[in-house]
């Protein structure tokens, strides 16, 4: 596949994620989807979710964990099973944005030793066997994933998860825009169904 076909393929993607951005439905997840005892989170759009927090400064390191843990903790408190995932092929991701390397490593390490939450750091990417795998043996009911970052490549990418995330029939839960109260977490939620699975494998698959 040459590069121009590599950038249809990305604008296609893209034009179809926004398009169902848009038709998402904003639930409250945790407690309505009373059928999900597990779900995932993307580590590298936890990481960038908060870089991109407009109240965060540079130098502000501790709280940058501090917001992150501070997440985390809320959803264990309303009840939420879940584990972080990193990719390894997302390194390549931070190209244009090398600083922020280290912090990523500190993070998945910080999660690893100072917190009780499950890190897993052993998948290579998101079509990699041993994700596939582990998306059948534990049927996580959805992932949440970011669709913003300082990074074009990584916006890509996080499509990519979304659109094999649905071909694998795990729905997708955006980061943005969601909001907390006492009891439950408000989200965007876009399932997956027949229509994505087919999209996936003409689309990607070809």
């Amino acid at each position: 596949m040459g590069l121009e076909k590599y950038l249809k393929l990305l604008e296609k993607m893209s034009q179809l994620i926004l398009d169902q951005m848009a038709k998402a439905d904003y639930d409250s997840l945790l407690n309505d989807f009373v059928e999900s005892e597990f779900f995932l989170i993307d580590g590298d759009s936890l990481l960038m979710t908060y870089i991109c927090e407009k109240s965060l400064r540079p130098e502000q390191g501790l709280h940058f964990f501090y917001l992150v843990e501070c997440y985390l903790v809320d959803l264990i408190n309303k009840g939420g099973q879940f584990a972080v995932v990193f990719f390894k092929d997302a390194e390549h991701a931070y190209n244009s944005i090398p600083e922020l390397l280290p912090l990523r490593m500190a993070l998945i390490l910080h999660l690893q030793h100072n917190t009780n939450i499950d890190v897993r750091t052993g998948f290579s990417g998101c079509f990699s066997q041993e994700w596939k795998s582990f998306l059948e043996d534990s049927y996580p009911y959805f992932l949440i994933v970011a669709d913003e970052s300082l990074s074009h490549l990584q916006v890509h990418l996080f499509n990519f998860l979304i659109m094999q995330s649905w071909a694998m029939n795990v729905n997708a839960v955006l980061f943005s825009g969601q909001a907390s109260d006492v009891l439950r977490l408000y989200a965007y939620f876009m399932p997956s169904n027949y229509e994505h699975q087919l999209i996936f494998q003409k689309v990607v698959c070809t």
